[in-house]
């Protein structure tokens, strides 16, 4: 039996890992991950990946010096390597041993073009999982896009913040086909979109600018909302101190990265589904 393809994705931020990740969920990839630029090459090294994402930001070795070093090993040099950059980074020229560029934010469409173009769209359409519809035949492809769920039940409201755009791209692609969903990206306007529509569900970063989801949260509590509220946060210490001092009313803590079944779960158990 052959071996699956390996993925190596390199990247300081669990969530973006964790978004890459959910992007080739449809694949059977191994997936091995880094968090800097000196484990990254040695994984490169030790596993032999079919390609590689990393961040031009690394510590240790940036992702320019690891694609370099990849390019100069005779037994490395033929694995494909996509960097990712902030948008607005000059991405015409190609550096050494760079096969493509992403820039962040990134949609699950732009991610699979520029890979599919680097690491050979061959690769995706020999693995590519079909989801088979129980009142059809013919697969159902899943894409990234919202869709209405059937029957004529309506849906329950959700209002997500998050200021960091992948996050809340991750959220929508998890959750917009069974929910109605509101986006927000800092704590002010958490606060004022939920005193202008009833939800049933609160998602919330912990730390947003203007105001932290704590301090949110707690203005919302103040003006007579009880809505339930998950919280989440890649930091250990916002874990603790939720633990420590759990706000008023019924809330719950996720850590990030977290696992896609695991966040349908509790929010279901959130909204008493």
């Amino acid at each position: 039996m052959s071996e699956k393809p390996k993925v190596l994705v390199a990247d300081e931020d669990k969530d973006i890992r964790f978004l890459i990740r959910m992007y080739l969920r449809d694949y059977d990839i191994h997936f091995i991950e880094a968090r800097d630029g000196e484990e990254c090459l040695q994984l490169i090294k030790k596993e032999k990946p079919q390609f590689v994402i990393l961040n031009y930001m690394l510590g240790k070795l940036t992702g320019y010096q690891v694609a370099k070093k990849t390019s100069e090993d005779e037994t490395l040099k033929s694995i494909p390597v996509i960097i990712m950059t902030l948008e607005g980074f000059d991405l015409t020229e190609h550096k050494a041993g760079v096969n493509d560029y992403l820039a962040k934010p990134f949609n699950r469409k732009q991610f699979m073009e520029v890979v599919e173009k680097a690491a050979g769209h061959n690769i995706f359409k020999n693995l590519k999982k079909h989801i088979e519809s129980p009142s059809h035949s013919k697969p159902v492809i899943f894409e990234d896009v919202k869709e209405e769920k059937s029957g004529t039940g309506i849906k329950k409201k959700i209002l997500i913040a998050d200021d960091e755009i992948n996050i809340v791209k991750l959220l929508e692609f998890t959750l917009g086909k069974d929910y109605d969903l509101d986006v927000v990206y800092t704590g002010d306007d958490l606060v004022e979109k939920a005193k202008s529509r009833q939800y049933d569900l609160i998602i919330s970063d912990v730390v947003m600018p203007k105001l932290s989801g704590w301090k949110s949260i707690k203005k919302v509590r103040e003006n007579g909302c009880n809505t339930p509220v998950i919280f989440n946060s890649g930091m250990v210490k916002d874990k603790e101190l939720y633990e420590t001092l759990k706000p008023e009313g019924p809330s719950r803590f996720m850590l990030k990265p977290f696992e896609i079944e695991d966040l349908r779960s509790l929010v279901k158990e959130m909204l008493g589904l």
